[in-house]
């Protein structure tokens, strides 16, 4: 069985970039709580995890398969909490696919010159590598990418009798996916996931209030605002 694999970044990075820190802040805060739950709830096999830090976004895949994508969401949705409670906001894709390492196919001259950390000197200047690649990796970012926008947690529409019915989601026919409520799920295991790593768990409310004061004060595309709001059921007096 495949492994499976969640894509998730910061919504509007590039976009805050140059005059919001908290835009950075919301990407330490998506690191550590990938950290955090690595460490204190899925330290050692066969439930560990593995994640790469892309730009402003992380791969995180697991060690095996399973039939039940409980873990991944539950992962991802205890994630986009922690990181919304700032103010800011992720946005995910769940799905499953191999993942391996690569550096062997790297010609002779990297290969002996590679240092720890994927590091190859180029003189006084530096290259750094990404030493393994897969269908986990490219699969959850082309559905990340093929999902509506918004602050959206986006799984195949042929997974979805994978996702436990504690689970809130509607479909979105035109990408074929499925979009999992992160705001108002009520999950046992992500209650567990933000307790045992320390997350900040707002309630739903407050998230709420937060997806609304992001969009008056950043004023995202109109297409983020309305997905944002319609398939998180924001109520826009809360």
């Amino acid at each position: 069985m495949e492994r499976w694999s969640i894509f998730i970044d910061i919504e509007g990075f590039s976009a805050l970039w140059e005059h919001d820190v908290q835009v950075l802040r919301s990407l330490a805060d998506l690191m550590e709580g990938i950290y955090q739950i690595g460490c204190q709830c899925y330290p050692n096999s066969p439930d560990r995890i593995f994640a790469h830090q892309l730009g402003d976004g992380f791969i995180i895949v697991s060690d095996f398969g399973s039939e039940s994508l409980e873990v991944p969401i539950a992962i991802s949705v205890a994630l986009m909490r922690h990181v919304g409670a700032g103010g800011r906001f992720a946005s995910a894709a769940v799905t499953t696919g191999g993942f391996a390492d690569i550096a062997s196919f790297y010609p002779p001259s990297i290969r002996n010159a590679i240092v720890e950390g994927g590091r190859v000197p180029m003189g006084s200047g530096i290259l750094t590598v990404f030493p393994v690649m897969g269908t986990a990796l490219i699969r959850a970012y082309g559905l990340n990418r093929k999902a509506p926008r918004g602050s959206l947690l986006a799984i195949k529409r042929s997974d979805q009798p994978r996702i436990p019915a504690c689970f809130l989601v509607q479909p979105h026919h035109e990408s074929d996916t499925v979009l999992v409520d992160w705001i108002h799920s009520e999950s046992a295991l992500v209650s567990r996931l933000q307790a045992g790593a320390g997350l900040r768990a707002p309630e739903a409310r407050q998230l709420e209030r937060a997806v609304l004061g992001y969009c008056n004060n950043h004023h995202p595309p109109t297409a983020w605002r309305e997905n944002t709001i319609k398939f998180l059921s924001v109520t826009q007096d809360t």
